[in-house]
């Protein structure tokens, strides 16, 4: 009898979880916009025209949400090639604004202020009234929630964008709009939290939100824009600049190498990184293979367990791995005797027995030029 009645009360606990609401994720994850191959690695900050600093350039990731609002995103302290998990909402002259998430959930932005400041983006505010909805994500699911945590619109497996001032529209297919398909889309009255199935005529022809981005912003041909060494500024709303400063050292990067990524930096860039900065020519396996790994390819040499060669990927083949760009390193005496390009399963370059670097890497890629192997020259 007590075990049916514990039974009954653990049914009857898992039965109140809300349909929807969070799963508490100890890694909650950035949101899909913040891809991790879509970060160049700049540090990235806040100015006035003249280029007085607002905020410091010290995050990966800045958005103008309308309204004298940006989010803002941490900068990874054990990857610079990496967005940060940390993300924060400042006002226009940088004060930081507080709020909260659903346990586990990420920021995604600033869905709506109000109807009054959703009517005019350019109504410039300097706190977060308490009227804000923000947009926060997990596990590719959106919800919606106050400036407290409270959430208004549980989790769901679809795109959550503004539609109008006071509505929100739901879209249960994610991958597109279809006017025709209006079974797949809801809206939900913001004050009421009434949500109606949506017309054909309320659904837009593509993802909508708070603030129109399509609109360049003028700015008076007088303003002079600040001049500095490694960053760049431009345009991110009235009178504020986006100040992204390269803090890339140019330095060879063994852990980006080994995660196989191309963005910011190309594989072919990454490996000329190594031909400048090591001697490849004379170097160990033990050092090479520290470096760029174990690679491909490898080929024993009689039963000692020594390496004659070893390829690595320096280019994608898409479907055919065969075609893609790699780079061949042969050893003797378990150090690197010489090295080529290859492609296909046995087209090389010429042997490079001596240290070089690339040069004219691009010229490659003209269709007009013949060559497919990159140029290279003495270190």
């Amino acid at each position: 009898m007590i075990k049916q009645l514990l039974l009954s009360l653990l049914i009857l606990g898992l039965g109140s979880t809300a349909i929807g609401a969070p799963v508490p994720d100890p890694n909650p994850k950035l949101p899909p916009e913040l891809s991790p191959n879509s970060f160049d690695g700049r540090h990235r900050g806040l100015t006035y025209y003249d280029g007085k600093t607002v905020v410091q350039p010290t995050y990966s990731d800045i958005s103008y949400c309308g309204n004298g609002f940006f989010t803002l995103t941490s900068l990874d302290t054990n990857n610079k090639f990496e967005f940060g998990k940390e993300r924060f909402i400042v006002n226009n002259f940088g004060k930081q604004q507080k709020f909260r998430l659903p346990e586990g959930c990420a920021l995604a932005d600033i869905f709506s202020l109000g109807e009054s400041a959703d009517d005019d983006t350019s109504l410039v505010i300097d706190k977060l009234p308490s009227s804000t909805l923000l947009r926060f994500t997990q596990n590719k699911m959106s919800g919606l929630c106050t400036l407290d945590g409270s959430i208004v619109l549980p989790l769901q497996e679809a795109v959550v964008s503004f539609l109008k001032p006071g509505r929100a529209l739901i879209n249960e297919k994610v991958w597109r709009f279809n006017r025709k398909d209006s079974k797949s889309c809801k809206v939900m009255d913001l004050k009421t939290g009434e949500i109606t199935d949506a017309s054909p005529e309320q659904i837009p022809k593509s993802f909508t939100r708070r603030i129109d981005f399509s609109k360049p912003l003028m700015v008076s041909p007088s303003v002079q824009f600040p001049v500095e060494k490694n960053a760049r500024f431009q345009v991110i709303a009235p009178g504020r600049l986006l100040k992204s400063v390269n803090v890339d050292t140019g330095e060879f990067d063994s852990k980006y190498w080994g995660e196989h990524r191309t963005v910011p930096v190309s594989r072919v860039e990454m490996f000329n990184r190594l031909l400048r900065q090591y001697n490849l020519i004379g170097m160990s396996d033990e050092q090479l293979f520290g470096l760029l790994g174990c690679g491909i390819d490898l080929h024993p040499k009689g039963y000692q367990g020594d390496i004659a060669s070893a390829a690595y990927y320096l280019e994608s083949g898409g479907c055919d791995p065969w075609s893609a760009l790699r780079a061949k390193i042969y050893f003797v005496d378990n150090k690197v005797e010489s090295w080529c390009f290859l492609i296909g399963r046995s087209k090389e370059s010429t042997k490079n027995y001596s240290n070089v670097i690339i040069v004219n890497e691009s010229s490659r890629k003209n269709p007009r030029n013949p060559r497919i192997f990159p140029d290279t020259q003495a270190k």
